[in-house]
Order: C-alpha cells, then sequence, then structure tokens
C-alpha cells in the first residue's frame, strides 16, 4: 500500500511485489483505488490466478477484462494488462520497488495489470455517474473510457469452496 504523505494512516492506491515470482505467467498488479480496499482485491486476484493460470492467460490476451463473483454481482472489477512506455511510465512513478535491484530476487520481468474498482454505487470510470474522487485517483493516462467496457468476462474461484470435512 502506498500511503498518503500528509496522512501516513490512509493508503492512497496499492500494488503488489513478489507476485511475479509465482505462477507460469508473471504480473504484478497495481490499483487506484484509497483505502485499504486495493491490497485486499490485489491478493485476492494473486491467488485467483495461481489457482486458475488459464483465466490469467486469457486476461493478458485482451485490452480489459470484466471479473465477476469477487464481490456480490455484476462486473465486480476490470483488469487491464499495462504494457510498453504506459508500464514504464507507471513502474517509475507509482511503482518504482518493482524496478528496484534490490528487490530484483522477489520481481521477474512481468506484465502490470491495473485493477480498476467500481465506485460504492458500482459506476465505472468512464460512465456518467462514477465518483469524481475516485476518477481523480487514477493517473490520466491510465484511466478508461466507456468505449473501453466492451470487454471479456471471467469468474472467480470461490473463497469459501474449500471443503470443511
Amino acid at each position: 500500500m502506498v500511503f498518503d504523505p500528509d496522512d501516513e494512516t490512509f493508503p492512497t492506491f496499492g500494488y503488489s511485489i513478489g507476485n511475479s515470482r509465482l505462477g507460469e505467467m508473471p504480473v504484478e498488479f497495481i490499483c487506484f483505488y484509497p483505502g485499504s480496499c486495493a491490497g485486499h482485491v490485489i491478493n485476492r486476484l494473486a491467488d485467483d490466478f495461481l489457482e486458475k493460470p488459464d483465466t490469467l492467460r486469457s486476461v493478458l490476451n485482451v485490452e480489459i477484462s470484466c471479473g465477476h463473483g469477487f464481490l456480490d454481482s455484476g462486473c465486480d472489477l476490470l483488469i487491464r494488462p499495462i504494457r510498453g512506455v504506459a508500464q514504464e511510465i507507471a513502474t517509475d512513478k507509482y511503482a518504482a520497488q518493482l524496478d528496484e535491484p534490490a528487490f530484483s530476487p522477489y520481481v521477474r520481468p512481468h506484465t502490470l495489470l491495473q485493477v480498476i474498482l467500481p465506485d460504492p454505487t458500482n459506476a465505472f470510470p468512464g460512465e456518467d455517474d462514477f465518483d469524481q474522487t475516485l476518477a481523480d485517483a487514477i493517473p490520466e493516462f491510465l484511466s478508461v473510457s466507456a468505449e473501453d467496457m466492451d470487454k471479456v468476462e471471467f469468474e472467480f474461484v470461490a473463497s469459501d469452496s474449500q471443503d470443511q470435512s
């Protein structure tokens, strides 16, 4: 989690470090959503994609994906691979530790996945009723427009699916 320098008790966004060393497709995550929610979502996604590598593969092969079954109903979150110059800028400006040599045992060359969460009314960036404060938290070069909403759908692994016997 990354904290606001003026209020070190409140995380402003989060990103993963070390997820790329797990699984067959190295990825790291970044989520521009204030509060601890971003960290919880990133951890859950990392676990889910380790269990379902085919889902991760499909997410990596499209422009944007919509996950179902993560929160309540409907499209719970969007995931977008960030590549090329956009990944370099995002890493340099917001997740510098991903390129830090000291972290090299934990971070392999990877694709950076942007996790985009809806606001409390379930609106997403680019939709007219999306909360402006949350929209302002997303860097402009990573913002999402209504045109980006054409996406691939996938289901999450149920977190309570473990056998209780």
